[in-house]
């Protein structure tokens, strides 16, 4: 219900943003279109708002892609760079950051009282290493293949694109609850075989430390990102502009360590299902 909310009021708010732009002289929409993507892969799904390419002679040659995502397994933001080379090929440059969580998780309410001093105990997270936040930067390309498949209104294209990425491994702190003769204190720690047991002893675990806790120990991890996908579009719906099916996968140097006790891995594959969803048609 909450993505529910979250998805109307912005909808509302851009389309009030684009009926502003239509009615100024300094700006004009003219042949652009935005919509909404929603995207649910094996473990995610998230919305970005970008500009698509309609079918009419007087389309626009550039575009820019601005996209956020609500993930099962974290978020993602970032901004796309479009330029339409021909009737059937349209290339574009993208940047995004976004975060890959372990699908097994365990969030953990703390037991522990309020200690004055060290504030509220918060949730944390059972076991976690690092946070991981890949950041993307490279090309994919938009080619129709069948136009005015099954009716005039069906296009279908390829969308194929690699990225480079740079992993950010962040160490992932609690508050560890400490007894020195007799009395009790808080020390921020991340994890470390000298101080497992502790750390993996939830009775010692007071809460989950400050994200800026260990932001200087960060680590860069290089890989690389591929994804292929069908892309179906659709102007007979008023809504839905076009549908996505693909795979996407992202390999990086080395393992990355999430969850202490489980198996690490370089290699992460999505399975990708998309619905577009238009905001705004152009006016003509």
């Amino acid at each position: 219900m909450r993505f529910v909310s979250i998805f109307l009021l912005f909808s509302l708010l851009l389309e009030n943003r684009l009926d502003a732009q239509t009615n100024s002289n300094k700006l004009s929409l003219q042949d652009n279109i935005f919509e909404l993507n929603i995207h649910a892969t094996n473990n995610s799904y998230k919305f970005n708002t970008k500009p698509v390419i309609n079918n009419n002679k007087k389309d626009a040659k550039k575009f820019i892609c601005l996209f956020g995502g609500l993930n099962t397994n974290g978020w993602s933001v970032g901004i796309g760079f479009g330029k339409k080379k021909n009737e059937k090929i349209t290339n574009w440059f993208n940047i995004s950051l976004s975060e890959i969580k372990d699908d097994k998780e365990e969030r953990i309410k703390p037991t522990s009282y309020e200690i004055q001093g060290y504030g509220k105990p918060r949730p944390y997270i059972y076991g976690k290493q690092n946070y991981f936040f890949p950041l993307n930067i490279g090309c994919s390309q938009q080619r129709l293949l069948l136009k005015g498949l099954i009716s005039p209104s069906v296009n279908v294209s390829l969308v194929y694109g690699i990225n480079f990425s740079l992993g950010i491994l962040k160490p992932y702190y609690l508050k560890l609850k400490h007894s020195d003769n007799g009395k009790l204190h808080i020390v921020d720690e991340k994890y470390s075989i000298s101080n497992s047991d502790t750390f993996l002893n939830r009775n010692n675990i007071y809460s989950k430390s400050n994200f800026t806790n260990g932001i200087n120990e960060s680590k860069l991890i290089p890989g690389i990102n591929m994804l292929c996908s069908t892309q179906f579009d659709i102007d007979t719906f008023p809504l839905i502009r076009s549908i996505i099916i693909g795979v996407g996968v992202s390999n990086f140097l080395h393992k990355i360590p999430l969850i202490i006790e489980k198996k690490r891995n370089s290699t992460y594959f999505n399975f990708i299902f998309e619905l577009n969803l238009t905001f705004s048609k152009a006016n003509h």
